[in-house]
């Protein structure tokens, strides 16, 4: 049985805690929630845009004045801000250092509590707009290409932190405040050194430990089994199009009663789907089935664009 702090996946985001619950509506807590949908056939949309662009916050009579012919239809007392993400037209490339994933909802609209994926020369951060981290990817360098995806949330309980510490946005390098302790949460590795290969995530796992040495308490390895397998599709010669991401289940198939048993078969099911947009190929439409942890995917989708890339950028 999985651990507590195994569930619902990487530090999810339920409600907007430290908000005033009365002045907040059941909308806003939707976007700002980060759990899997638990509701079936109720995905969850996303779309993931590559981009130096940034969050601002519009007022309504803003927008209003932003245009002589839209003014009339706006209400007279539009003082109410939201959120409105507007990137510019600049792009990069993910094997750099610089630049952003932002993911918001399908319409447009931050996602929980203005999520982004920032480069770094070590690491990329999973983190909202207020600076609080979520989740951070880096680098193997392995010939063929993989990375480490980890969590401020234990995978289990008792686990060891890793040795890999970065430091929060804004905070003094010599100070020990706004670092983040981090857990191995899950691998993820290609086949090979092109886009055609395929990509698998494989979960970090406890190590049985020896009770008289006390040794491996606390220690995880990454499974040689992976829970989720990606495959990219094209459209003609090299044209990247789609990503199909399936979990693997395993089921006890009955060998048909000639005395030989029962025996595991792995199944692959698709549970998402990640749309190339065919004119602005720096935006991805993410559609994530019930039960599949999002920010996982998110992450899963920063790595798999890096590694893409890190053959071609390492000229080896």
């Amino acid at each position: 049985t999985a651990s507590p702090c195994r569930t619902p996946g990487l530090v999810s985001l339920p409600s907007l805690s430290g908000v005033d619950e009365g002045r907040t509506s059941i909308s806003q807590k939707r976007y700002v929630n980060t759990l899997p949908s638990n509701q079936r056939g109720k995905p969850i949309r996303l779309r993931v845009t590559e981009t130096y662009g940034e969050i601002k916050q519009w007022s309504l009579l803003d927008k209003c004045n932003a245009s002589a012919d839209e003014h009339d239809s706006c209400s007279a007392g539009g003082s109410e801000s939201e959120d409105v993400y507007e990137p510019n037209q600049f792009s990069y490339d993910p094997y750099f250092s610089l630049g952003q994933y932002h993911i918001t909802t399908s319409s447009g609209r931050p996602w929980g509590n203005g999520l982004s994926v920032k480069m770094g020369v070590q690491y990329m951060t999973l983190q909202d707009k207020d600076g609080h981290v979520l989740a951070v990817t880096r680098s193997r360098h392995t010939w063929i290409p993989s990375h480490v995806i980890y969590s401020p949330k234990p995978r289990f309980e008792g686990q060891i932190p890793s040795s890999h510490r970065p430091i929060t946005d804004g905070v003094n390098p010599g100070s020990q405040q706004g670092i983040v302790d981090l857990y191995p949460w899950a691998l993820v590795r290609k086949e090979g050194r092109t886009m055609e290969h395929d990509v698998t995530i494989h979960f970090t796992e406890e190590m049985g430990s020896n009770t008289a040495l006390n040794m491996n308490k606390g220690v995880g390895s990454f499974s040689p089994n992976p829970t989720f397998r990606s495959r990219h599709g094209f459209e003609g010669v090299g044209f990247h199009s789609h990503t199909v991401v399936s979990r693997f289940v395993t089921s006890e198939t009955n060998s048909g009663g000639r005395g030989l048993g029962e025996y595991s078969q792995n199944r692959e099911i698709p549970c998402c789907i990640i749309i190339r947009d065919p004119i602005d190929r720096d935006v991805f439409n993410m559609t994530i089935a019930p039960g599949i942890d999002p920010l996982l995917l998110v992450c899963y989708l920063a790595v798999h664009a890096k590694m893409d890339v890190e053959p071609m950028m390492s000229g080896l």
